[in-house]
């Protein structure tokens, strides 16, 4: 095989490719994008916390 006709083959697939290939999807906008997974863990840690604050100030009413 030549060169250029492995270089055809190989921009021909490439093309294929790029034609078959799933479009990307929309970027969010910085406040809807999802968490990481350690961002929900601390979030879920800070809503903990906040719960058991609210419940000991309650209990020293």
């Amino acid at each position: 095989m030549t060169e250029p006709s492995l270089r055809d083959k190989l921009s021909k697939v490439m093309a294929e490719r790029s034609a078959n290939a799933e479009p990307q999807p929309e970027q969010l906008p910085e406040t809807e994008k999802p968490l990481t997974k350690q961002e929900e863990a601390n979030a879920e840690w800070k809503a903990f916390y906040a719960a058991v604050r609210a419940q000991m100030l309650k209990m020293r009413e």
